[in-house]
């Protein structure tokens, strides 16, 4: 890292020689202005949090996106950015992480920020600042740690990926989105509609196909049905989660270190599903199990949608039709699902 006493003794130098023409002086101390206000960076820097995921499966086309929409070699002329959205634990950091990870080649500097509240965001930022030298890790606070590293995202000449992750407010992003033509930004939030107010390109990350599906769970698992009746039973185990990737994850692990067959959990599974998702730990590379994620979801319903749910918790859970609700007027009497039937709702 250059120190400010040292560009102003280089500045010093220059303009007490007399040996160099004025527009070379002038041209040098520009120079020194610039690496005074940004700062000169340790590169290469590769801030993620994660290693490359072993069991990271699918999402080629997905993957083929990202690295259309981003890479710098094939568009230099702008900043590049591109919003994942969708359901929690459908995969949508892991999608970011793998491309992160199998890019390293590609960007001389990959920064992991998680953005769910300003506080992990600053502190986020000013752990980069720390790991891009950009500071001495002592003098300076946060909100300086993060000035330094705007003006150097803003002033960057290596081509550079952010990810933000788990955006839930995004004017948070105001305070350090970069201006350079050398970064690539990407955003992962469960709302469709938030980061389309900071990036026109957008991907819905959905859960797996049956097929896909299946094809996970025995990768996963690293077991292959023997019997008919486990072919069977991997197929409903699918169906019951989803495709939810993150769900996936959990099972496969319960499954594999109990020994058990796809028929003998989906057993299990069928009594108690959710002692058995709470027993499984969170993967390595995931931060939360699927029962706090969803716990998180939940919690940030709105009051129409929380009383809207616990209505539909009567219903069969498969194939609502929505005729039931949105033109059932007359056969729903309670004052509070009013907002049904609200046009500006």
């Amino acid at each position: 890292m250059v120190s400010s006493r040292t560009v102003d003794e280089a500045a010093d130098i220059i303009r007490l020689s007399k040996e160099i023409h004025t527009a070379e002086t002038v041209s040098a101390l520009k120079g020194l202005y610039a690496l005074r206000i940004a700062g000169v960076a340790k590169l290469p820097c590769f801030a993620i949090p994660y290693g490359l995921n072993l069991r990271f499966f699918g999402r080629a086309d997905e993957l083929r996106t990202l690295t259309e929409a981003l890479d710098p070699t094939r568009n230099s002329t702008r900043l590049r950015a591109m919003e994942i959205h969708g359901l929690g634990g459908v995969g949508k950091s892991q999608l970011a992480l793998q491309y992160a990870n199998t890019s390293m080649n590609v960007y001389d500097m990959i920064a992991w920020i998680p953005a769910e509240t300003e506080i992990k965001l600053v502190q986020g930022l000013s752990r980069l600042a720390s790991k891009l030298e950009l500071t001495d890790g002592t003098s300076e606070d946060d909100n300086q740690s993060v000035q330094k590293v705007r003006d150097w995202l803003n002033t960057a000449k290596k081509p550079f990926l952010v990810i933000f992750d788990n955006v839930d407010k995004i004017e948070l992003l105001d305070q350090i989105w970069p201006a350079s033509d050398k970064g690539s930004i990407i955003i992962t939030t469960r709302s469709p509609s938030l980061a389309s107010k900071r990036v026109v390109t957008t991907m819905a990350l959905s859960c797996f196909s049956a097929e896909v599906s299946k094809d996970a769970l025995r990768c996963m698992t690293g077991t292959e049905p023997a019997e008919d009746d486990n072919e069977a039973a991997l197929g409903e185990i699918c169906r019951l989660v989803g495709g939810l990737p993150l769900a996936m994850v959990q099972i496969s692990d319960f499954i594999r270190d109990r020994g058990y067959s796809y028929a003998e959990f989906l057993r299990i599974y069928e009594k108690s599903a959710e002692k058995v998702l709470a027993k499984s730990e969170p993967p390595v590379e995931y931060d939360q199990t699927l029962l706090t994620t969803w716990d998180i979801s939940l919690q940030k319903l709105s009051a129409e949608a929380t009383r809207l749910q616990s209505l539909l918790v009567f219903f069969d859970p498969d194939l609502i039709p929505e005729r039931l609700i949105t033109n059932a007027k007359a056969g729903i009497e309670d004052k509070d699902l009013g907002f049904l039937f609200d046009d500006f709702e």
